[in-house]
């Protein structure tokens, strides 16, 4: 269950106050009836023991004694875990095999008894919280937090996912909680601020906030108004990618749209991420016009070049649509691609062309812009901490096979050849070297075929090529795509007066991969040898070329005779053909 759909404590108990003001005592009767008949039979008992009156003072009582010695249980339940993990772990790994550890990736099964013992310790610290005694949960979820970094010798331990009959998010929140109203006003912030940092490294899939300490306990936020002053002040000081969220989202909460906008105007060239949040408000609210105002606002202050400005032109290409902006829709497109050339960008453009002759310019263009971004230095993903789970601040991952795809796509065979002659014969499935997509697709454009009617194995040459293109990508809808455009372009272009020259490079060039594949023994790549090659010979075969077509399977079978496994996969090969 994604944190959107659930439902925070406050907002639970408030609804269920509200539930209970709107029914009558005969009401209540037939609700609890109707919930015991559907109570399965092995649950009755645990049904019928929630349906007690109110505590009388004796249980009250002991419940206070109860909750008192939960710091003492905590501290007699670290104390045993420790000693286990010093006398008891080296057994269990010794006992066990490694590959079995590696495959299951943890030692749950070892800790199993303790995490249950915590997971009731934690039960009774959340109690202790909804009870009111704050400072002994703070000291208690204290305590538990550092049971998360206590590790045996061989790195095992117990960790917040091992818990699986708790929301180990809303604990952290409720520690939280009750570390800012157990702080006095003046050093709240500081406190929190470096609580927050811990416990949201802790759970690195946790992104707390401000609103989670509201939403965690029907208790009203203490100090509210005069914190969340304070709370801005001092974000405002720290350079943390971490204090940057929680200042955006303190704005928010406090001032809504209008503080973004306030805190992006002021604030926008150190937090470019204001002018996001601004703006993406602004769509939600569906004031398109205002969008439009804001991403000039941002285009002041924003280079081009950042990629942040690539998801900012998403939301106004977004909202150009809306107001059927044709040309604004058109100018985002290009301003998105320009600071990500990401190859679902370039593929945005293309799918945005008029006609064949319009699609050539924008992909000479796009190459053009790809050369560039490949020629300057940068880091492929920046080097902080963020409870932004985006990746708007971070740079566009581009290959070398994305400028082949631009090329190819302009139907600029020159320079698709001019880059991917160079390169390896070797390593194709690595998406820096586009010398197989280029001789995959020079050897579909000889044949004058759509990829649909590609014969078998220049078929799964293609395939390959192409999912090779986008491997870091790993989206298969971009795959889809991509397909489709070679499809759109295939059905129109052709080698022209090169395509001899183009065709005897192909052919070298599968030629040098075979035979390195195969003298150097890459057993699991001798169905790539054996594809590539019989691919070559259907292409030949379909230009007219029998005997040639049979002259390049016999050159290389001829070469590796005692090679079985390799004369296997091109028997195999060879059969698709029929």
């Amino acid at each position: 269950m994604s944190d959107s759909d659930k439902m925070s404590i406050k907002s639970f108990m408030e609804t269920v106050e509200e539930k209970l003001d709107s029914l009558n005592a005969m009401q209540l009767r037939l609700i609890l009836t109707d919930m015991a008949l559907q109570t399965p039979s092995e649950e009755r008992r645990e049904f019928l023991d929630k349906l007690i009156p109110p505590e009388d003072e004796v249980t009250k009582e002991r419940r206070t004694i109860y909750q008192e010695n939960l710091l003492n249980d905590i501290q007699d339940f670290m104390e045993e875990l420790e000693g286990m993990m010093e006398e008891d772990a080296e057994e269990y790994y010794e006992e066990r095999h490694w590959d079995d550890w590696y495959d299951e990736g943890d030692a749950s099964d070892f800790y199993e008894d303790y995490i249950n013992e915590m997971e009731n310790l934690l039960d009774r610290t959340n109690a202790v919280f909804d009870n009111g005694n704050l400072e002994l949960a703070r000291d208690a979820y204290n305590k538990l937090f550092a049971v998360f970094r206590m590790e045996d010798d061989y790195g095992g331990g117990i960790g917040p996912d091992d818990f699986d009959g708790l929301d180990m998010k809303e604990v952290a929140v409720r520690y939280l909680r009750s570390i800012y109203e157990t702080t006095s006003s003046e050093t709240r912030p500081q406190s929190l601020f470096g609580e927050m940092m811990t416990v949201s490294r802790m759970g690195r899939h946790w992104k707390i906030g401000l609103e989670d300490l509201i939403q965690v306990s029907t208790r009203p936020l203490p100090d509210r108004g005069q914190f969340i002053s304070d709370w801005i002040s001092f974000l405002r000081e720290e350079d943390d990618r971490a204090a940057d969220y929680w200042l955006r989202e303190a704005v928010r909460v406090s001032k809504g749209t209008a503080g973004l906008e306030e805190l992006a105007i002021s604030d926008g060239e150190k937090r470019p991420r204001a002018f996001l949040e601004w703006i993406a408000a602004l769509m939600y609210e569906e004031k398109y016009p205002d969008v439009i105002v804001a991403v000039e606002q941002a285009r002041k202050v924003i280079k081009p070049d950042m990629p942040i400005r690539a998801a900012i032109a998403d939301l106004l290409r977004e909202a150009a649509e809306h107001l059927d902006d044709a040309e604004l829709a058109s100018a985002a497109l290009w301003e998105a691609f320009y600071a990500k050339p990401e190859l679902n960008r370039l593929l945005n453009i293309w799918e945005s062309a008029s006609d064949s002759s319009h699609r050539i310019k924008l992909m000479q263009a796009v190459s053009e812009r790809v050369k560039v971004y490949l020629s300057q230095k940068r880091p492929m993903i920046q080097d902080y901490y963020s409870l932004d789970s985006d990746d708007a601040e971070m740079y566009a991952y581009v290959a070398g096979s994305t400028l082949a795809h631009a090329y190819l796509l302009a139907e600029d065979w020159k320079s698709a050849y001019e880059i991917s002659f160079k390169q390896e014969e070797l390593g194709w499935s690595n998406s820096e070297n586009s010398q197989g997509l280029t001789v995959a697709c020079f050897l579909g454009l000889a044949t004058g075929k759509m990829p649909s009617d590609f014969p078998p194995n220049l078929s799964l040459l293609w395939d390959t090529a192409l999912e090779n293109s986008i491997r870091f990508s790993d989206n298969e809808v971009v795959l889809s795509r991509l397909k489709n455009a070679y499809s759109e372009m295939l059905s129109n272009a052709s080698l022209g007066s090169k395509e001899e020259d183009l065709l005897d490079w192909c052919l070298s060039i599968s030629r040098k991969r075979a035979i390195a594949i195969v003298s150097n023994q890459y057993r699991k790549s001798y169905w790539k040898a054996a594809t590539l090659i019989t691919a070559c010979a259907e292409v030949l075969n379909i230009l007219g070329g029998s005997q040639e077509s049979q002259a390049i399977i016999a050159e290389i079978r001829s070469q590796f005779p005692r090679h079985r496994s390799f004369q296997a996969e091109m028997n195999e090969a060879n059969a698709r053909r029929k």
